[in-house]
This record gives C-alpha cells, sequence and structure tokens, in this order.
C-alpha cells in the first residue's frame, strides 16, 4: 500500500522535524517488525469485521489477537451505532496540499450523510495515544472536504483495544 510523503501517522514528526521527510526518504527501507505485521494483520480483520458484521471469534481463532480485536470491533459498533460507516477509506490529498493525503479506518456519517466521526485502530499495547492527534485531525479535514461535515463538527475516536486509558471511550447518545 503506497503512503503520503507526509502521512498522516507520521505527521506529528515531520511537523515537529520537516527534515525527518528527507531522512527518512534516503535511508534503506526499513524490515517490517512482527508489531507492524501484527498491527496490518489486526487493521485487516477489523475492517472486514466491521464490513461484514461479524464477530471476532467468527474472524479468528488466536486468542492474543481475539480478546482485544472483540473489543475493538464492540466499541466501534456502539460508537457507530446504526449510522452508515466506510472503513479503510483513501482520503484524497486538498488542493495546494499534494503530498498530505490518507487511508483512515473508519468513517461515520450522520443522517443524511455528511461525516461525523473519524475513528483509528491502534493494535498496540505499549504506547497509549489518544484521539486528539494531529494524526485524526487531518483525517477529519480530509474527510470533512470529500464528504461534508456534520453540523456538530467531526469526532474522533482512538480504539486502543490493548492498552488502557484514563478516560475510555464513551460512544456517543444513538439520538446523533
Amino acid at each position: 500500500m503506497a503512503h503520503a510523503p507526509l502521512s498522516p501517522s507520521a505527521a506529528e514528526r515531520w511537523m515537529a522535524c520537516p527534515g525527518s521527510r528527507q531522512a527518512e526518504a534516503e535511508a534503506p527501507p526499513a524490515i517490517p517488525s512482527t508489531f507492524a505485521e501484527l498491527g496490518t494483520y489486526a487493521h485487516e480483520l477489523f475492517a472486514f469485521g466491521l464490513r461484514h458484521g461479524l464477530t471476532a471469534e467468527a474472524l479468528t481463532t488466536d486468542p492474543a489477537i481475539r480478546q482485544p480485536l472483540a473489543l475493538a470491533l464492540t466499541a466501534m459498533r456502539e460508537i457507530l451505532g446504526t449510522r452508515t460507516f466506510m472503513v479503510e477509506t483513501r482520503l484524497p490529498a486538498l488542493a495546494g496540499l499534494p503530498m498530505v493525503w490518507g487511508t483512515a479506518d473508519v468513517i461515520g456519517f450522520s443522517l443524511p450523510g455528511p461525516v461525523d466521526t473519524i475513528a483509528d485502530l491502534k493494535f498496540g499495547e505499549a504506547i497509549l495515544v489518544e484521539a486528539d492527534t494531529v494524526q485524526l485531525a487531518i483525517y477529519a479535514l480530509l474527510a470533512a472536504h470529500c464528504y461534508g461535515a456534520a453540523e456538530n463538527g467531526v469526532t474522533a475516536w482512538t480504539i486502543q483495544p490493548r492498552c488502557d486509558h484514563a478516560n475510555p471511550p464513551t460512544p456517543p447518545p444513538l439520538s446523533r
């Protein structure tokens, strides 16, 4: 899968250190870690499960993945309720910013249709990630540009089932 030259997932780094992009481009290709491979696999299962309404038990027999995947699917379904959503959606760059684009894990829509939710699955367990990241702000901006923003704006969610958060997600009321 191609990544944006200025990817949202690395935005905190390239915004703080603009030279990091060039340094990364000149570095030898990184060998994927087992952690990255697990995260990619978890994202695939998460997206497939959401698209097809499947449980974690129907997606994998691996207990190391099944329990956190079940938590992630449940949390995302509670957040979305009955609203329409898209998964693994490539969001194009804005005019004038051709190097900034990305793929959102989940985009939720209020009725009749503008974006009101952006969610990102983080499957790591060592580094706590909160929802107020630059990455999610970029995804919200790109999604709002493509599909419009809900009257109350776009809410960002980080779904991180293998890490304890001081303030775990609380789904919005279903009356949205």
